[in-house]
């Protein structure tokens, strides 16, 4: 959700002040950045049809809850990442 409206946010935030050059400013890069999210959302859609051939290839029951497992931690890492990210920058901000 937050990618989806972030950059709506980032437009806000900066503001354009009434200035037409600012505003197409804006405009630029929130297409710039709404196709950096497409093109990252083509990404997850090749990784999900590695995964699926990962999945497939695996026989034991064993490496499948091994790997469902190690999926899952790391999925855990990457939020914990992101959020702790949000906390810096949280951090950064009210510091000034």
């Amino acid at each position: 959700d937050i990618l989806v409206v972030g950059p709506d946010w980032f437009s806000k935030l900066s503001g354009s002040g009434g200035d037409v050059a600012g505003a197409a400013k804006s405009v630029r890069s929130l297409r710039a950045v709404r196709l950096l999210r497409l093109l990252r959302l083509l990404r997850l859609m090749k990784l999900q049809k590695l995964m699926n051939k990962v999945y497939d290839m695996i026989d034991s029951e064993y490496i499948f809850i091994v790997f469902t497992m190690i999926q899952l931690i790391v999925a855990i890492l990457v939020l914990n990442h992101v959020i702790a990210c949000m906390w810096y920058l949280i951090g950064v901000e009210t510091r000034n």
